[in-house]
This record gives structure tokens, C-alpha cells and sequence, in this order.
């Protein structure tokens, strides 16, 4: 019998299966297929669930669903969806759409919100009925029919879930979707049975929390992945946060974390804007006089606002645009650190993600000016969190 793993990321899809005899990661089997693109209609982008299903569908058909005995899943937190039964019927939008951008205005004044921010599918969800609903929710769902659940670690990142109740917040659900069903809250490992077959999936995890399991040993490490998105992360051991909290996927533990940051999908934009090929951004070393005149990468969240950026770079800076880019984003990154070292004791960096390991600036840059920190690049990803799961639950 063999093990699944399955990550769906807002750029690749990654799968890791494995015997469940195998003991060691290095005998697994890992392969990764591009996400589906959005749809892009009247405005709204949205998650291309048919596709992103199919191919899900095609890896688990490749293995034989009989040979399977458990499937863990990840991946787009940010995504929201109505259902009428199992039938979709509003979205699922992307995190990076704002339906009803209005909607904070309508709670901000709510003392009980504890973390709400752009991008959270909070602002997608009409006043309509229905079951709420995530992508990975939705699949979870189609393989076991069971549509009413969710994990706590996924549904932190909705825009109305209560840290300290572990629960949803419900003044603000209703009030503002007083229709709407929303699914149980779960925590820890929970595996429910697959359709027609002896095989178990589990309630999907949230993709921060899936990244940064691997990453963050003790309370004196913090974490940094930069991808396709960037999050900070510590286990929280104060009273109140610098930014926001997350639960982990183990119980009682949570995260002082910051996500949403700029990263891959920002160079990404870049590369596709001009002639310059990845290589030419990958040979960048940190250069510490661009560093001091590159002012530090703001927040950004659509894709209008990227553009506008970039474009405002390559006016200043023309042919030294992509290094000013990396600096400005290094910058962003150094300066949230700061913040976290002036307020936890940390004497490890762990280090992850793509954009980490393809280009050099960013460790360079750490090392510079964090010398006194022991500073480590995790090349293991969101997979090795799979397995090590997988391989504890029978």
C-alpha cells in the first residue's frame, strides 16, 4: 500500500507518494505539476477548481485509489466558495480578489476581530446561502463526501476565525452572512474514510502552517520561507503579537507570524515585463551600496499594484532595475526581523522556499547582517511535511 501526499501552491501542484514500509525521506517518490491558471471574469480572479481537481484525480488513478491507504492534503488557504450541497455556486475566488473590498469598513469597528487583512476570502462571500467552503475543503469533500469540516490551521486565514476560542467568530458571521453554513472546526491529525474505498484522507492543512512545520524546531527559532509568497514566522510566546497569530497544526501551539508577503510572485511579474532571463537576477550577489539606496519593498496585493511598482523601478533604475528589485524586497524582509529580534530571543534562522535557494542575494544579505545568528537553509519543502505526517499515522 502506498502513501499520498498532495500540495496544491498557487504556482505548482506538488505530490509525494511513498510504500508504506519506507522509512527515510529519500525513498519517496516527489513530482510537481504547474497549477492551473485562474479565471479572470468581470474583475474577480478564480481558482480553476475542475482542473486543479482533474489533475489531483490523475495522480491518485497513476497510483490506483485501492493501493492507496492515506492522503494528507495542503495548500490554498486563501480561496472561498459557496455550496449548495457539493455543487459549487459562488467562486472559489483568489485570495488576491476583493469582491466586496467594503466589507472591512462594515467590521473594522468589531472589537472582537482579532486578524482581519486584505486578501482574506472574507471579502469575497455574498449574503447568500450556502455552506462556506475552501478549495481544499471542497476537495477534501469530493473524495469523501463529507463537506462539513475544516482545519483549524485553514481556517485562521479566513478573515473571521477567533484564536482564543478556536472557533469562528461568530458576531461577525452573523451579522454580515447570517445565511450562510459554516463547517465544524477541527484540530490535530483527523483522517476520514475515502469514497468506495478502505483508504483514509485527511482534513486538509493550511499551507503556512504545512511550510513552516519543518521549520521551526524550538522557541528560539524563527523561520523565513520565500516562494511564490513570504511568511515570517515564531512560536508564540508573548502576551500579545507583533503581527498576527496562526495556530500551528499541532495542538495548542501557535504561530507570531506575518504573511502575505511579496516575494516569488513579484519576480515572477518582472521576469515576464522585460528581456532579462532568471540567470541574469540569480547571478545578483548582495551588493551593500544598492542595498542603503533601494528604498524597502511596500505592501503589495494585486496585480495592478505589482505592475505599478515594477514599472515605477524600471523608470528610476532602467538596466539595474531587477537588482534594486531583490534589494528592495531583501530590505522588507531585514527590516521584519529587526522587529522580531527586538522582541523574542532567537539564535537560529531557518531559512526555506524557492526563492531562497535560486537566489543568492537573500542568505548573502542575512549573513550580513545577522552575523551573530546561526543562519540555515532548509532545502526540504512543504513535501517533507507530508511524509513526516503520513509516516506517524497508520
Amino acid at each position: 500500500m502506498f502513501k499520498l501526499g498532495i500540495d496544491v501552491g498557487g504556482t505548482n501542484t506538488k505530490f509525494i507518494h511513498f510504500q508504506e514500509s519506507t522509512s527515510d525521506y529519500s525513498g519517496t517518490h516527489k513530482s510537481v505539476i504547474q497549477t492551473p491558471q485562474n479565471i479572470v471574469s468581470e474583475k474577480a480572479s478564480y481558482l480553476n477548481y475542475d482542473e486543479i481537481f482533474k489533475i489531483i484525480n490523475t495522480k491518485i488513478d497513476e497510483i490506483g485509489l485501492k493501493n492507496i491507504s492515506h492522503i494528507t492534503i495542503s495548500g490554498q488557504m486563501h480561496s472561498s466558495m459557496l455550496l449548495d450541497n457539493s455543487k459549487i455556486i459562488d467562486g472559489p475566488y483568489s485570495w488576491q480578489s476583493e469582491k466586496n473590498p467594503k466589507t472591512i469598513n462594515q467590521i473594522s469597528s468589531n472589537k472582537n476581530v482579532l486578524d482581519l487583512k486584505r486578501g482574506y476570502p472574507i471579502f469575497n462571500i455574498s449574503n447568500s446561502e450556502g455552506t462556506y467552503a475552501t478549495l481544499l475543503t471542497k476537495i477534501f469533500g469530493d473524495l469523501t463526501g463529507n463537506y462539513g469540516v475544516i482545519h483549524k490551521s485553514e481556517a485562521s486565514a479566513t478573515g473571521f476565525f477567533d484564536y482564543v476560542k478556536n472557533d469562528w467568530e461568530h458576531s461577525v458571521v452573523s451579522e454580515l452572512f447570517p445565511k450562510i453554513t459554516l463547517p465544524s472546526i477541527v484540530s490535530g491529525v483527523k483522517f476520514y474514510r475515502i469514497n468506495k474505498t478502505g483508504g483514509k484522507v485527511s482534513v486538509p492543512f493550511g499551507d503556512f502552517q504545512m511550510s513552516m512545520s519543518d521549520n521551526i524546531d524550538t522557541e528560539n527559532t524563527l523561520s523565513l520561507n520565500i516562494a511564490t509568497g513570504g511568511q515570517i514566522a515564531i512560536i508564540k510566546n508573548k502576551k500579545y503579537p507583533i503581527f498576527q497569530v496562526r495556530p500551528s497544526i499541532n495542538d495548542g501551539e501557535y504561530y507570531d507570524c506575518i504573511t502575505q508577503l511579496p516575494a516569488g510572485r513579484l519576480i515572477d511579474l518582472y521576469l515576464k515585463s522585460t528581456n532579462n532571463s532568471s540567470l541574469n537576477l540569480i547571478n545578483i550577489r548582495f551588493n551593500e551600496s544598492i542595498y542603503k539606496k533601494a528604498s524597502m519593498c511596500p505592501d503589495l496585493f494585486s496585480k495592478n499594484e505589482m505592475i505599478m511598482y515594477l514599472q515605477d523601478l524600471a523608470n528610476e533604475f532602467q538596466s539595474k532595475a531587477g537588482h534594486f528589485l531583490l534589494s528592495s524586497l531583501l530590505k522588507k524582509y531585514i527590516y521584519l526581523v529587526s522587529l522580531y529580534k527586538k522582541e523574542y530571543n532567537f539564535n537560529k534562522i531557518i531559512m526555506s522556499g524557492s526563492i531562497l535557494k535560486n537566489y543568492n542575494i537573500f542568505i548573502d544579505g542575512f549573513r550580513h547582517f545577522f552575523s551573530d545568528i546561526e543562519i540555515i537553509f532548509n532545502e526540504n519543502d512543504v513535501l517533507k511535511s507530508h511524509f513526516l505526517l503520513l509516516k506517524n499515522n497508520n
